[in-house]
């Protein structure tokens, strides 16, 4: 069913709003506010509408060509049709309305634009299809083959052109990601064939990898066949070395990373005594402890947690101890009373845990998250129990998408 609208509005996710004549609420993808629309309905329910675009008939004067020929068939990317200063007034809109529906709070975050609009991506998974590289298509499974993403930086691209060539076909999934510190690469290699043989040829990026035997679409690191090559990398953010490597959680974007690190670091303060949530390998533990803050940080990665270990000795940073943890089952507060509670959780947010938190009566919390509708939920918990937000702060660290990260600090 075709409809012509207006799109009133951009939601989280990046899709416009606009409503059919009998008033029901569409979503369209790839549209800006103003435009005056034709589409075609692909998903109705009760309350709303999903529609692909089939025309622009009034475009909007903001609207500019996206920069990449993939953009609407890739999913990665979901606001290249607007000009970046437009990005970020949106995505501070969207948050504000995500966290006043939810709190009733009328936060005016301040807005870290990023450094860098594009070539910014230290990490990226490929996914191979009958012989093609490339992203998944939004909303699927299928592979858009690629010959360079201008999201990544240059030395994953340099590697994705470089490995393409000598990929067996039982290889299904691919990780990729930029040792920071020396601009050089390594990538997992997965396949179901325990058999599988790689042979990279000389590469000038690509310092190391590894292959594993994992299902398509398992999560998990699967088996380790073999490594060839050094697989670690390092990040330098605060002064502190961090180690990482393609198959653990990191933050993609270095530069605006270094941001983020410093809003969380002023936030703690000094000398008082921090848990930290969802630690990683230490992203934000490590710098808080190199300022003098007794730190221990819980994550459910025991890899991350070993990598956080080694960084803290590397550094020579005694006070901070790290624990593999799931912090969602397990009592964190039960034998530590902290001043400070770092949370950055995945997107699902962390309920039982902002529960716990705010039931301890912990004076201040910083909590990191890239949702802001799961924010908005845990922040009714804290707001609930007499906390109050002192500080909020977006930090755009996905330039081009839908998503942002934010920093909100809230005190008894």
């Amino acid at each position: 069913m075709a409809l012509r609208l207006t799109i009133e509005g951009l939601v989280y996710g990046g899709s416009g709003i606009g409503r059919a004549p009998n008033g029901k609420v569409v979503f369209v993808p790839y549209t800006v506010p103003g435009e005056v629309c034709t589409v075609e309905v692909t998903e109705d329910k009760r309350d709303f509408s999903k529609a692909r675009l089939l025309s622009i008939d009034e475009p909007s004067p903001v609207r500019v060509e996206p920069f990449c020929p993939l953009f609407t068939e890739c999913g990665g990317c979901h606001l290249q049709h607007l000009p970046y200063e437009a990005q970020l007034e949106w995505k501070t809109k969207i948050f504000q309305e995500t966290i006043a529906r939810a709190t009733d709070l009328e936060l005016v975050p301040q807005a870290i634009p990023a450094e860098n609009a594009t070539g910014y991506r230290a990490k990226a998974t490929f996914h191979v299809e009958d012989g093609k590289v490339g992203f998944f298509r939004a909303s699927s499974h299928s592979v858009v083959e690629l010959e360079e993403c201008p999201l990544l930086m240059p030395s994953i691209n340099k590697t994705l052109k470089e490995i393409k060539e000598s990929l067996p076909e039982a290889v299904h999934t691919i990780d990729v990601a930029v040792d920071v510190d020396t601009d050089k690469t390594t990538a997992i290699f997965y396949t179901e064939d325990a058999g599988c043989k790689l042979d990279i040829p000389h590469s000038t990026v690509l310092k190391g990898y590894e292959v594993r035997v994992k299902r398509r679409f398992q999560r998990g690191r699967g088996r380790l066949l073999y490594r060839r090559g050094e697989t670690d990398c390092s990040y330098t953010v605060e002064g502190v070395r961090l180690l990482y490597s393609a198959s653990v959680f990191f933050q993609v974007n270095p530069a605006m990373n270094r941001r983020l690190v410093q809003k969380v670091v002023e936030a703690v303060g000094k000398d008082v005594t921090v848990v930290d949530a969802f630690c990683g390998v230490g992203n934000f533990s490590l710098p808080v402890a190199k300022k003098g803050c007794r730190v221990e940080g819980f994550d459910i990665d025991g890899v991350a947690i070993e990598y956080a270990k080694r960084a803290a000795g590397l550094n020579s940073i005694e006070v901070a101890v790290f624990f593999p943890l799931d912090v969602e089952r397990g009592k964190v507060l039960e034998k530590i009373a902290p001043s400070v509670v770092v949370l950055d959780p995945p997107r699902g947010g962390c309920r039982g845990l902002a529960t716990e938190v705010a039931e301890r009566a912990v004076e201040r919390v910083v909590y990191v998250s890239c949702n802001p509708s799961t924010l908005g939920r845990d922040l009714k918990e804290f707001l609930e129990r007499g906390y109050r937000v002192v500080s909020s702060t977006l930090v755009d660290m996905f330039p081009q998408t839908h998503h942002v990260e934010s920093i909100t600090v809230l005190t008894l």
